[in-house]
């Protein structure tokens, strides 16, 4: 996936070098094999709401973890 996206999808737009390492650094930092880890969390700060991916079998459960999001 870092390679599709910061190398092919994105990156082959990305014309200085510096930019493109830029780039590929910030793929390393966030495009991670443990970003599909349930309660996997970007931020580990607790904070007043914690977005955590979901994994729900249906699209009601979706639905029901969107509308209970803050705003």
């Amino acid at each position: 996936m870092q390679n599709m996206i910061c190398s092919i999808q994105y990156g082959g737009k990305i014309t200085q070098e510096l930019d493109r390492e830029t780039f590929a650094t910030y793929g390393q930092l966030w495009v991670r094999e443990d970003i599909f880890n349930g309660n996997f969390q970007f931020n580990q700060q607790t904070l007043e709401y914690n977005y955590l991916i979901p994994d729900f079998p249906d699209h009601v459960s979706f639905l029901a973890y969107i509308g209970q999001m803050p705003e």
